[in-house]
C-alpha cells in the first residue's frame, strides 16, 4: 500500500517534460515513434553503457557494456502507451521510460541493477 501511495506523486512528477522540453506526439499506439536504436551517452555512462534497440515486432534487445568485457545481449518486448515505453527483458521486472526530444527518460527501473539515477537513453541516427 505505501508503495502505491509513493508512487502515484513520483510517476505524476516523471511524466512531466522538463522546462522547455515537450514529449513528442505518438502515432497511433504510439509503436512508430519508439521504433530505433538508442544508447548511453559515453561522457556520463561511466564504467557501464547500454545500448537499446526497439524493432517494430515489439521484440526488443538490451546490451550492456561493462569496462574490461564483453559485452552481453538480452531479447525482450516492448509495448508502448503514448510517449511511454515498458521493456521486459527475460524475467527482469519491467523497466519504463518515457520519450522526451529524442531521449528515453528513466521512470520505472531496478534501482539494485541500475543504479538511483537509472539509464538514460539517446536516440541513435540511423
Amino acid at each position: 500500500m505505501n508503495r502505491l501511495l509513493l508512487s502515484i506523486p513520483i510517476a505524476a512528477v516523471l511524466a512531466c517534460a522538463p522546462p522547455g522540453e515537450k514529449a513528442p506526439a505518438a502515432s497511433a499506439g504510439g509503436e512508430t515513434s519508439l521504433v530505433g536504436k538508442y544508447a548511453t551517452d559515453a561522457e556520463t555512462s561511466g564504467d557501464k553503457a547500454v545500448t537499446l534497440e526497439l524493432k517494430s515486432d515489439s521484440t526488443a534487445v538490451m546490451t550492456v557494456t561493462t569496462q574490461g568485457q564483453q559485452p552481453a545481449s538480452s531479447n525482450g518486448k516492448w509495448s508502448a502507451d503514448g510517449p511511454n515505453v515498458t521493456v521486459t527483458i527475460g524475467s527482469e521486472a519491467p523497466m519504463e521510460w518515457r520519450l522526451v526530444s529524442n531521449r528515453l527518460v528513466p521512470v520505472q527501473w531496478d534501482r539494485n541493477t541500475y543504479g538511483e539515477a537509472g539509464v538514460n537513453l539517446n536516440r541513435e541516427n540511423s
